[in-house]
C-alpha cells in the first residue's frame, strides 16, 4: 500500500516538470520571434552596407579644371599622372560595372566619366553609317559602271565613222580589257588595304573585291568583319589615354594588340610594362611592337625585357625597332626556360629589319639551343651576307648522327653523370655547399638498331631569313642543313642574291623544306 502511494506521487511530480518546460519552451519561442521581428524591422530601416554603395563618379575635368584639347598629345606632369591614378584606384569598381567588349563604348564612357572629349580615332561607327558607306560605294560603282558604257559607245561610233582603226577581234579584246581590269582593281584594292591599315580599329577584314555586279552587304555580314584587335598606328599616345586603354582592355574580346609607330614617352611606356607584368593582360595573345625606335627611353630594356618573359602572348612581333645586339640578347636571354619561374610562351618571334650582328645571332642560337616553345623565327632583312654568322643557330636544330666512339663517350659521360648526383644526394647540412656541379648532356636519340643521334631542338618549323644578302657560297652550307632538319621544317631564303642555278638545285633536292 506503501510503494502504490510513493509510486502516484513520484507521477504527479514528474507530470508537473514536464508540464512547466512546455510552457517555458513556448514563452522562449515566442520571445525569440519578437526580437526576430524587431531585428528584421531594424535592418529594414538600416542603410545598406558600404560594399554595396556605388560612389558618384567626380570628373577630373570640369568648370574649374578645363580638359587638354583631345586631338593634341599631351605631356602630363607627375601631379597629373597622380591625379588620374587617383581617379581609377578610386573609381575602380563604378567604371568597370559599365565596362563591355566593345572598346569604343568604353572609350567613350571614360572620356564621359573624366570630363574629357573623345578622339575622333575611337568614335565608334554605326552599323547605320556603314551600311550608308557601303551603299555610296555602290551608287559610285554604277556610275562608274554607265560612264564607262557611255565611253566605249562613243569610241566604238567613231571607229565605225572614221574607219580608221582596223578591225580587232572582239572576242580578244574582252578578254584583254578583263585582265586589264582585273590587274587595275588588284593594285586598287591593295592601296585601299594599305591606306586601311595606317588606323586605329578595333579591327576588320580588308574589304571585299568590290566588282560591277556587288551588292550590298547585309547587316549580318557587316558584323561578322569585325575582328578582335586593336591598331594604332602612327599616332602618339599620351599618359591619359594609355590609361584608359589598358584599363578596359581585359573587358573585351580584344586579343591581338598592334602599336605602329606611336613615339612613346618612358611614362606611357611604364604603364605598357606594368600591364604586361600584371594577369590582366591574358588576353592580349599577340603582341605587334613596330616601328617604335626606344633607343633614347630609359625603359627600353625593362619594356623588352617583359614582353619578351610574357606567359601570355604567344605571338611578338617586333619589326623595325633597332634592337641590335643588345636588346636582342635581352630577348634570347627571356626566352631561355628557367627553373625557378614559369617559362615565356612565345611561338612566334619576328625580328625583321632590327640591324641584328654576329652577337645578336649567337645568343639567339644559344636560345634555340635550350627553347622548347618557339615553332617560327623571322630574321629577315638584317643585312645577313654569310652564313657563317647565323652558324650558331644552324648548330642548335636538328638531328646529329653519333659514330660508335661518340656513343660510347656519351654513354662514359651518363655514367660520370649519374655518379656525382648519386654523391650529390649524400650531402647533408652545410656539406650540400660542396655540391659538385651536374653536367648537361645533350639528348640523344636511336634512330637505326645500331645508330644513335644527338637532337637539338625539333619544335622550330620555320626559318625565316628572306630579304638579306645571302650568296652561292652558302648554299653547300645550307644544303647540310636541310639534311638535318626534321621533315616539317622549312627554311626561307628568298629575296637573297642566289644564282638560278642555284636556286633550282637547292629546291629540287629539298623541294617543301626550302622557300626560294
Amino acid at each position: 500500500m506503501v510503494f502504490k502511494l510513493l509510486f502516484e506521487y513520484i507521477l504527479i511530480i514528474w507530470k508537473l516538470l514536464v508540464c512547466c518546460s512546455i510552457v517555458s519552451y513556448k514563452v522562449n519561442q515566442k520571445g525569440a520571434v519578437k526580437k526576430e521581428s524587431k531585428l528584421l524591422l531594424f535592418q529594414d530601416k538600416m542603410p545598406p552596407k558600404k560594399k554595396d554603395e556605388l560612389k558618384q563618379i567626380l570628373p577630373i575635368y570640369n568648370a574649374d579644371k578645363a580638359a587638354p584639347l583631345f586631338w593634341k598629345y599631351q605631356q602630363y606632369s607627375l601631379e597629373d599622372r597622380q591625379l588620374f591614378d587617383a581617379f581609377f584606384l578610386n573609381f575602380q569598381k563604378e567604371l568597370q560595372i559599365k565596362m563591355t567588349d566593345n572598346i569604343y563604348t568604353n572609350m567613350e564612357f571614360l572620356c564621359q566619366s573624366i570630363g574629357s572629349k573623345i578622339h575622333p580615332l575611337f568614335k565608334q561607327v554605326t552599323l547605320d553609317e556603314q551600311i550608308e558607306t557601303k551603299t555610296l560605294k555602290q551608287i559610285d560603282l554604277e556610275d562608274q559602271k554607265k560612264q564607262l558604257e557611255a565611253e566605249n559607245i562613243a569610241k566604238s561610233s567613231k571607229n565605225v565613222k572614221n574607219q580608221i582603226q582596223p578591225q580587232v577581234d572582239q572576242k580578244n579584246q574582252k578578254k584583254d580589257d578583263q585582265k586589264g581590269n582585273a590587274v587595275t582593281s588588284g593594285k586598287e584594292d591593295q592601296k585601299k588595304g594599305t591606306k586601311k591599315d595606317e588606323n586605329i580599329q578595333q579591327g576588320g577584314k580588308d574589304p571585299k573585291k568590290l566588282t560591277e555586279l556587288e551588292l550590298q552587304e547585309s547587316e549580318e555580314e557587316i558584323k561578322q568583319e569585325m575582328l578582335p584587335y586593336l591598331l594604332i598606328s602612327t599616332q602618339r599616345i599620351d599618359y591619359l589615354t594609355m590609361k584608359m586603354i589598358i584599363f578596359q582592355l581585359p573587358f573585351t574580346n580584344i586579343n591581338t594588340l598592334k602599336l605602329h609607330n606611336n613615339m612613346f614617352d618612358d611614362e606611357t611606356l611604364e604603364l605598357l610594362i606594368s600591364f604586361f607584368n600584371s594577369d590582366v593582360s591574358q588576353k592580349i595573345k599577340k603582341l605587334f611592337f613596330e616601328w617604335n625606335n626606344l633607343i633614347s627611353s630609359q625603359k627600353r630594356t625593362l619594356f623588352f625585357q617583359t614582353v619578351s618573359k610574357s606567359i601570355y602572348i604567344d605571338n611578338l612581333i617586333l619589326r623595325c625597332n633597332s634592337l641590335q645586339d643588345e636588346m636582342t640578347t635581352i630577348i634570347s636571354q627571356q626566352l631561355i626556360p628557367s627553373t625557378t619561374a614559369q617559362s615565356s610562351n612565345i611561338k612566334f618571334l619576328d625580328l625583321y629589319d632590327n640591324q641584328i650582328g654576329i652577337q645578336g645571332f649567337q645568343q639567339l642560337g644559344k636560345m634555340i639551343y635550350k627553347n622548347k616553345s618557339l615553332t617560327t623565327l623571322g630574321l629577315c632583312k638584317n643585312g645577313i651576307s654569310n652564313v657563317s654568322e647565323i652558324e650558331q643557330i644552324l648548330i642548335s636544330i636538328g638531328k646529329y648522327p653519333m659514330s660508335e666512339e661518340q656513343y660510347q663517350a656519351y654513354r662514359n659521360s651518363e655514367k660520370e653523370r649519374d655518379q656525382i648526383i648519386e654523391r650529390n644526394k649524400k650531402l647533408k647540412g652545410k656539406k650540400l655547399l660542396e655540391a659538385e656541379p651536374v653536367p648537361e648532356l645533350e639528348a640523344i636519340e636511336q634512330i637505326t638498331e645500331n645508330k644513335w643521334a644527338i637532337t637539338r631542338n625539333n619544335t622550330l618549323s620555320m626559318l625565316n631569313l628572306s630579304l638579306n644578302q645571302l650568296n652561292d657560297e652558302s648554299v653547300e652550307r645550307f644544303e647540310n642543313f636541310l639534311q638535318v632538319v626534321h621533315d616539317n621544317f622549312q627554311v626561307i631564303l628568298s629575296f637573297n642574291n642566289f644564282e638560278q642555278r642555284s636556286k633550282e638545285r637547292l629546291k629540287k633536292k629539298f623541294n617543301k623544306k626550302i622557300a626560294l
